[in-house]
């Protein structure tokens, strides 16, 4: 959203449009903007927005699980879907992050095949190297 339409929304709301000025309120009105009157269904609809996300994000990532036969996404990765290019791998990221935050319903829905989390893996150790002189060198490939 720019900055032009942020502003008329935020005009527009009812307690901000009933603290304007009369004439403040006509030229408003001059431009066709009105005083809000359900301020749920903007919320609604943010909501809904905020679901329809999700399950594109859902339809692209089975996308792309059917055609690569895994759900590991690079950040970067960019899924053609029918309903446009989406940004797969920095949602999956995203919603990794909040995913406890989710309500159940996508919670449940992304519960699906999970690769293992890479921050709670611990690494591979690795042996001492021996080098030429017979001294152990740690994490020295050979």
């Amino acid at each position: 959203m720019n900055k032009a339409s942020t502003w008329t929304t935020r005009q527009t709301e009812p307690a901000v449009w009933d603290t304007l000025l009369p004439e403040q309120r006509e030229r408003l009105e001059a431009l066709g903007l009105k005083r809000r009157t359900d301020t749920a269904t903007a919320a609604a609809t943010t909501a809904a927005s905020r679901a329809g996300a999700f399950e594109r994000g859902i339809a692209a990532l089975t996308q792309y699980a059917a055609r690569e036969g895994r759900v590991v996404v690079p950040r970067a990765h960019v899924e053609e879907t029918p309903h446009g290019p989406g940004r797969l791998g920095t949602w999956v990221s995203n919603t990794r992050s909040r995913r406890a935050k989710l309500s159940s319903a996508p919670r449940s829905a992304s519960t699906g095949p999970q690769p293992p989390d890479t921050r709670t893996m611990n690494p591979p150790s690795r042996a001492p190297q021996r080098t030429g002189s017979g001294r152990a060198r740690p994490g020295i490939p050979q």
